[in-house]
């Protein structure tokens, strides 16, 4: 019976999220993620080809976990805690935030690729609801 495996995938890209996040994005390697583990790199490898692979996973991640953030409505205006929560995660997420928003990840994607993004659809439907008008 081959070994349990001890290493998980989801385990790598919570380490590589963690990684992206106090010490940003660009840290993230098979050295750095393996060293949360005590281990070698053949974990982060055996889960992900490329490191490449890995951080596109990281920022969807990423992806999901800001739009949480900012979709957190605390008040009776809906689009002011967005606008402020966005400022919000800029402020106190800041290598998130630089891995989201100013790398290439956008590039070639159009405004309709990205409006109709899943992880963006409930914020749309926030800011549509409030404006009393359809996402087209």
């Amino acid at each position: 019976m081959p070994p349990k495996v001890k290493i998980t995938k989801e385990m790598i890209i919570d380490a590589a999220f963690e990684i992206a996040r106090s010490e940003g994005a660009e840290n993230i390697n098979a050295r750095t993620v393996s060293k949360k583990f005590g281990c070698s790199t053949q974990p982060v490898m055996y889960h992900f080809k490329t490191i490449e692979e890995l951080k596109k996973t990281v920022y969807v991640k990423a992806d999901e976990y800001h739009s949480e953030y900012i979709a957190n409505i605390q008040s009776e205006n809906p689009m002011k805690d967005i606008g402020l929560n966005y400022i919000r995660f800029a402020e106190t997420e800041k290598n998130l935030f630089r891995f989201l928003f100013q790398t290439n990840e956008f590039i070639g994607k159009n405004i309709s690729e990205l409006i109709n993004s899943e992880e963006l659809q409930p914020i749309i439907a926030i800011l549509s609801k409030e404006v009393e008008a359809n996402t087209e």
